[in-house]
Formats: C-alpha cells, structure tokens, sequence
C-alpha cells in the first residue's frame, strides 16, 4: 500500500484543492530545446520531466515539458497538472521512470522484495534496461479506468451500501483504516474522495432516486400521504411526507419519501399546508390523493412521546436514584387542544387521524385512573431494571433460561410486554430468586399477581391493535373499525370481571367515546347517560366512509367483524346494510369517474379456494391468550354467483365477495379479474395507512444519521441523505 501511495504522491502530487486548479498547453517554438535525461532518476515528476519553471505576476505558475516542450500552466501551489500532463501524454516514459524510481528507494529498504529481485536481477534498473516485461508488470499494477466495470461497482458499493444502507460517515473515505482495506479488497480500485462523494456521487444518486419515484407517482391511480415534522439534535426542524399506493402491475403496497428538507419559521397549519400543497404539485398529484394522514396536534406528540405506565417512572431513573420511590400520582390532566391545520376544503376533507396517536391519547387516560395498581407496576419495574443492572439476578435468571425484555420510555406497550413477561415466570421461582439477591422487597403477593393480570388483560388488545396497524406495506386501514368495536366490548366484559381495576375500564371506555365517538355512533354503540364524555377534536374524523368501507375489502374482516360483535341483532343487519350501501356508491362513484357508459356485460367465474391461517401478525406473549378478532378470523360462509350490468354487478360482487371462503387480506386482489368493482375501490381504499408510523420510520433513519458525533452534518446533506436511505430499494 505504501509503494502504490509513494507512487501516486510522486505523479501527481494532489491535495484537497485540485479539482480547482486550471492548466493550458502552448507550444514553444524555441529553436534550441533541451533534451530528455534518460538516465536521471529524479524524485519528483517536475524535477524528472519540466524545466524552466516559473512563477508569474498573477501568481500562476508554469513549466515546459522535456519530452514535447508544451508549456503547463498551474494556478494553484499544487503540481497535480504537471503530474496530469506527463500521465496523458507521455505514459510510457512516465511507466519506465516510476518502475526506476521504485528500484531506487527498494534500494535503500530490506523491508520488501525489489522490482529487480522479483524478476531475478541483482543489479539496479535503470531507464536503459527497463524493458517491455518490466512495463507489463507496471500496466498489470495500474489503477482501473473511470469506466471500469470493476471501478464502478465498487464505488457503488461504497456509495449504497456503506454510505447510505449503513449510514456511515462521510469522512470513511478519506480515512487512512479504510483507503487499506480497499486497497486490501482490490489494489487497482481507487477511492473516491470526500469531495467527490458529496459533490457528485451522492447527489447524482439522489437525482436516480427522484427520477423513479416521480415515475411512480406518475404510474399510480391512488395515493396516500403521511405527514409530519421532526426536530434534530441541533433543533433543526425538517417535515417529512410519504405516499402510499398499490401498484397496477402486481397490487403490491408501495410507499415512498417524497420530501425531506427543513421547515423555517413557525410550525403553522398555513405554513404546513404550503409544503404539502408544493408536493403535491412537484409530483403533479394532486387529482390521486385519496387521504392525509397526520397527527391530530403537535401538542399530542408530547402525550404519547413519553407514555409510561404508573410505577415504571423508577425503571427510567438516572441509576443514583434507583432506591428512591415517588408514590405521588400525577392528576393534572394535559389539556389537550382543539388545533385546526387551516387547511383548505379539500385537504379538511382528506385528512384522517393517526389511529395509533388517537389510541394511545385513550391508553394515556386510562393509566391516569390506575393509582391502585402502581405499587404492584412499581415491583414489576424495579425487578426488569435489576435484570439489567444486577450481574448476580441477571446470572440466575440465565441459568433458568428466563429473560425479561428491556422497556423503553417512549414506547407504552413495550412496558406493557414487559409485564407480561414477567407474569410468565413461575411465581414461586421469581420470588425464590429474588431472595436470594436479597431484594425481598421485590417479593409479588398473591394481591399483586390479581392486579398485574387485570392490567395485562385490559390493554392487551390496546397492544396488539398498536402493533398491528404499524406493520409495513400491508393494509391497515382495515384494522381501525374491528380494533375499537373488539376494545370496547372487551372492556365491557372485563369491567363486570375485575377485582381491582373496574375503574380503570370505565375510564377507558370514556375514552373511546371521547376520542373514537364518531365511529361508535356509526355502529350505534352509544354512551351511557350517566358517563360525562368530552367530545374530542378526532371523535367525528372517525365519522369517515372509509373506515366502514376498508374492512370489507380486507379479505381477513369482511362483515365478519360486525356479525361476530355484541351488537344486537337489529344492529348488526342495520349497520352490515350501510356498510353494503356504502361500498355500492363507492364503487358506481369511482366507475363513473373513469368509464362514461352506464352498461357493460361482466362475466365471471368464481372458483372455490382454501381457507389459509390468519398472516400471522400479533405474536404477543400472552399469559392468558386473548386476540383482537379470535371470534371470526378463520370462520368460512356459503357463496354464490351470478351478475348482469354495472349496478347490478357491483351488488352481486359485494355479495359474492362476503361469502368467499378464502380469509386472506389479499383476497381481494387474488380475484381481480372475479371483482373488476370492487378491486379498483380496493386500490384507492387499502392504500390509506391506519397510522403516521410510515413518516415517524423517517425520522427514526434520520435519527440514526444524525448521531452525537455527527452534529456538524448540514441541513441540506441530512436531507438528501434521509431521502437515499428511506428510497434505497429505488437505487
């Protein structure tokens, strides 16, 4: 490595500022020119190969060439045009004078074999006896050509999958540890620079990236957009906005970053609504957007960002307070605010709640009302952070093959699984081992046990119901409507069942009556007249069609999820009609805006399929096994056939539809050709995303850029960077 560097300082001699220096060749007519020194060996390319160098007035520099007597130009103190000029134009003189210099400074080192030595020679080479097998080896050695495939497909590699897949620093390629590991991979490969990789490199990716995804904002008939801003660790704020769709080609779901770039002044509705009205022009989709999807208010990012479960504050203490316990309970309530975005007509209309955001704000008034239960919390807590910080509990729970899952702050149903976990352990084994750590007073009562059960089995379907409507690429959407219908009447169940925290359920299903109102009431679940409820600024957001149309059209629901509930009879034929009545103007609406006739002969065949397992998305551990939709996924129903014209055709595919024995979400698209209506609602329905999680997954990559000891990484590189990483599958 260090030959190849010697060699490369000694032609070229470059430094950072070369790609700004300038260089012109004249040529001399003087009529007595000095010759080439065949047998000088100098050190440097100027001394070996220019004379009469001199400094001009201006400040440039200049030298003639020994071989054609041009004169070369230098602007700058470096010597890299020289080194340039004699690589270009005189190569061969410049291959013998470098395989001489080698034998030279060989010469004076035993640390390496010679050139000469390698060839079986015992006397030093000079420019005389270089012959043509001496220049093979030094044109066997020479660097790849700009266009070398191999070049190429390494600098890829550095650019793709370490830059931007890994994220690591831009500063890597300068770096002495990795210019010989490269060297060490391929010696003929040459490094990119710093500057090139920030000049051109990664900006020509970036304009690749945009290409593409402007292609498919051009290819797709339905979008989704989230929505959201973020704040780095130098409080640069940055919005960030994602489409959603299903593409034509094999109806999968897509989703892209459209924008990434920082936000000036005040976070205003006005000011939000210029970035994404920008957008939507930039990628000329405005005609496509099917839904918005954003937090309710900036000021909910705080209610949810730090969501810990009463008596796990003491698990989030700095480690000197570890024995210090606040038995104080938190009653000032956050008030929340009924923030308008001022966005325009159409927007208002587009825009949705985040399902996840909304459901936390419910699980965040329940864990208000649940003072009773923090000491038991509280055990469970100290006995996760002992797992972590004591060497000796920590052992013995390894020898019995037991670990308890590390919960983080920001995350409530992290410490909710956590709970869980713990409940698994045999009590007598948990509490045998805490004696012997000497942290009796960590021993679980039989009262503790009670309460932890209780707790663990109200917000287990809050969990599962987070977890699933942030699945990636899949439909979820659909999810909405059974989740708060399965949430409500298992509270109901559990309120006539609890021992302790019966309050804690009836404060919940406040909540959802607050928060999730417009839904209910769609379903006529209706509030009793002695609950006092607050009606919060999402509870008629959840009055949307959508939100009754999605499930249907989700192979796994159907109208299963209303047959399957606790609705009365009279409410379940009433509220299955409207869902059927709205799923018919849907879909005759989305005809008539793409076909100008009103007839068409559809026919159609419809084959029987097996029934296949539910996809398999919650897997949380569970004491006492309960699941959001566990009365219906799976069940199968008759089918029948037959339709004539396009009113009659949508009825008959929405009945045929519901009684499809296959339950995969995909069903839909499975049988496109079955469901031509019903599949093209589908496309511009499922694309929505129940939750903001696409645009908070940004920010978390971005995060991940921007670490502690890369504070000094600018806005706009942090921009394109974030953009790279979160279109990668596009480069």
């Amino acid at each position: 490595m260090s030959k190849t560097t010697n060699d490369q300082s000694s032609l070229a001699e470059q430094d950072d500022d070369s790609n700004t220096s300038s260089s012109s060749v004249v040529i001399d007519a003087s009529d007595i020119l000095p010759s080439y020194n065949h047998e000088k060996i100098a050190n440097s390319v100027v001394e070996q190969f220019f004379y009469e160098l001199k400094t001009h007035d201006d400040g440039t520099k200049s030298a003639k060439c020994l071989l054609c007597h041009s004169i070369v130009k230098q602007s700058t103190t470096s010597t890299y045009n020289y080194g340039r000029h004699v690589y270009r134009k005189h190569m061969k003189e410049t291959n013998k004078w470098k395989l001489a210099l080698d034998s030279k400074k060989s010469n004076k080192s035993t640390k390496q074999s010679t050139v000469q030595q390698s060839f079986g020679q015992r006397g030093r080479l000079s420019l005389d006896n270089i012959t043509e097998e001496h220049l093979l080896i030094v044109l066997v050695n020479q660097k790849y050509g700009a266009h070398n495939p191999r070049q190429l497909e390494l600098h890829k590699m550095i650019v793709q999958d370490l830059i931007i897949e890994l994220g690591l620093p831009l500063y890597i390629v300068d770096h002495p540890a990795f210019l010989r590991a490269m060297n060490t991979i391929d010696p003929k490969f040459t490094v990119l620079s710093r500057r090139t990789l920030c000049r051109e490199a990664i900006p020509s990716a970036l304009e690749q990236v945009m290409i593409k995804v402007k292609q498919a904002c051009s290819d797709a008939k339905f979008v989704a957009l989230t929505l959201d801003t973020w704040s780095d660790r130098r409080m640069r704020t940055f919005i960030a906005i994602t489409m959603h769709t299903i593409a034509n080609n094999d109806d999968s779901f897509q989703d892209y970053l459209l924008t990434f770039q920082p936000l000036s002044g005040s976070h205003t509705g006005d000011n939000l609504r210029r970035q994404l009205e920008d957008a939507m022009a930039n990628f000329n989709i405005e005609d496509k957007v099917v839904r918005i999807v954003t937090d309710n208010a900036s000021n909910n990012l705080k209610a949810f960002d730090e969501l810990v479960i009463p008596g796990f504050e003491v698990y989030f203490e700095p480690e000197d307070d570890e024995d210090e316990h606040d038995d104080e309970t938190e009653n000032d309530e956050r008030e929340e605010k009924d923030e308008q975005n001022n966005m325009n007509d159409q927007e208002e209309r587009l825009r949705i709640p985040c399902f996840s955001h909304t459901l936390q704000l419910t699980v965040g008034d329940g864990l208000k009302e649940c003072g009773n239960a923090k000491p038991a919390l509280a055990k469970v807590a100290t006995i996760a952070k002992l797992s972590h910080k004591s060497t000796l509990f920590a052992e013995h729970l390894q020898r019995e093959n037991i670990s308890i899952p590390l919960p983080v702050k920001t995350r409530w149903n992290s410490q909710h699984h956590t709970i869980c976990k713990v409940l698994e352990i045999s009590l007598t084994l948990l509490n045998d081992l805490l004696r012997n750590v000497g942290r009796a007073d960590l021993v679980l009562t039989a009262r503790d046990i009670i309460i932890l059960q209780e707790f663990a089995s109200i917000f287990a379907l809050f969990a599962e119901a987070t977890t699933r409507t942030q699945i990636e690429n899949s439909a979820s959407i659909s999810l909405v409507a059974p989740s708060v219908l399965s949430i409500y009447y298992d509270l109901e169940h559990e309120q006539a069942n609890c021992k302790y925290l019966g309050s804690l359920c009836r404060t919940l299903i406040i909540s959802l009556h607050e928060r999730f109102g417009g839904l209910l009431e769609r379903c006529e679940v209706f509030a009793d007249s002695n609950m006092k409820i607050k009606k919060r600024s999402t509870s008629d957001l959840y009055k949307d069609d959508i939100y009754l149309i999605a499930p249907f059209l989700d192979g796994r629901f159907k109208l299963k999820w209303v047959v399957a509930s606790n609705l009365s009879e009279s409410t379940k034929e009433r509220t299955t009609n409207i869902i059927k009545a709205l799923l018919f103007k849907a879909a005759l609406q989305l005809h008539g805006t793409t076909n100008n006739t009103s007839d068409c002969i559809i026919e159609s065949s419809i084959t029987e399929c097996s029934t296949t397992d539910d996809d398999g998305m919650s897997n949380l551990p569970n004491f006492k096994r309960k699941r959001l939709f566990s009365g219906y996924e799976g069940q199968k129903t008759p089918m029948q056939k037959k339709r004539s014209c396009v009113s009659e055709s949508i009825e008959n595919e929405i009945s045929m539809f519901e009684k499809e024995l296959l339950d995969d979400t995909r069903l839909i698209f499975l049988k496109k050709d079955s469901y031509p209506y019903l599949h093209r609602l589908a496309t511009r329905v499922l694309c929505v995303p129940a939750t903001s999680a696409p645009v908070e997954r940004v920010f978390s990559s971005s995060g991940i850029l921007m670490r502690p000891h890369r504070s000094r990484l600018s806005k706009n590189m942090l921009s394109i960077l974030t953009l790279l990483k979160c279109n990668r599958k596009l480069l």
